[in-house]
Order: C-alpha cells, then structure tokens, then sequence
C-alpha cells in the first residue's frame, strides 16, 4: 500500500497528471521519458493512473528483485546492442543526451507497478492491472457476483477433476 497524500491532493484543486513509483502525486510534465512511463487500473473501482514506471534519478526500477540465479526481475531491460557501446571492457551508454532520456532503457512486456497510488478505495491495498491486461475495445464493467453461481461453477470444476 503507499502512502496517502491527501495533504496535498486536498489542497491543490488539479488532478495530478501523473505518479512517481512511489505513488506521489506530480503536478509538473514528467521529467520521465514517456516510454518508461505507464497506464494503470485499481483493481477495485478501475480508476486510470498515469504513472512512472522507474524512479527519476536513476532510470531504472527501484523494485527489482535479484533471483536465487543471480537473474533479476525488473520493469526495465537495456537494450546495450543498439544505444551503448564498450569502453575499457564496460558497457556504458554511448552519449550523455541518451542516458539522461533513459533511451537505451526499454520496459519489459510484463511490468509491474504494485499497488496504485492512495485514493481511498479498497483497491489501495491491491495489486495494479496494467494496461496490457485491459481488455482492448471493451469498457471495464463491475458486475455482481452471484455465490450460488460461483459454488456451482466449483463443484463441477472439482467433479471432472475426480473424474479424471
């Protein structure tokens, strides 16, 4: 869950126009490059946030997780075959205007953000759906779950299982 800051929403009369990966709210044009940046639904009201999905300072994800294996899982990828080069046996980016755009940085095709941003909604304590989970052409509909249904529905899911 992050933290809420309706300290300041309260008192600015705008919208924030988008999230930092901490879930603080940003007034300004985002001084993320918009290729890092992404679209996000609470899973509760799915409400859209515009958010980053890299911290500001150094381009890449705050949140990575290092494997067992020593592999990492992280929203951003380099790309070091187009947009950096080897200098002394290192990669490095291969200007300074490329590194500050985060250009030679690329968003994997699953990223996550997490929770969304506090709105004071139950869906503050829930994962984020991002975009490429939408459902495309379609608006998202909250439909009342029927329980007699869904009890149904799992029994005879667990009947063919036996079955089987």
């Amino acid at each position: 869950m992050k933290q809420n800051y309706s300290d300041i929403m309260d008192r600015i009369e705008e919208e924030p126009k988008w999230f930092d990966v901490f879930g603080v709210p940003r007034y300004d044009d985002s001084i993320i490059p918009s290729h890092l940046m992404g679209h996000i639904q609470c899973q509760s009201c799915h409400r859209e946030f515009y958010v980053a999905l890299v911290d500001e300072v150094y381009r890449r994800d705050p949140f990575e997780r290092f494997l067992p294996d020593g592999g990492i899982i992280s929203n951003v990828v380099e790309d070091y075959e187009v947009n950096t080069t080897t200098v002394n046996g290192m990669k490095v980016v291969k200007d300074v205007e490329a590194m500050m755009q985060g250009i030679h940085l690329n968003l994997s095709p699953n990223w996550h953000y997490g929770d969304p941003p506090s709105h004071g909604c139950v869906g503050d304590t829930m994962n984020s759906i991002p975009e490429y989970e939408w459902e495309v052409g379609t608006d998202v509909e909250t439909k009342p779950v029927d329980l007699e249904t869904v009890i149904e529905e799992i029994e005879t899911l667990s009947k063919e299982e036996d079955k089987d």
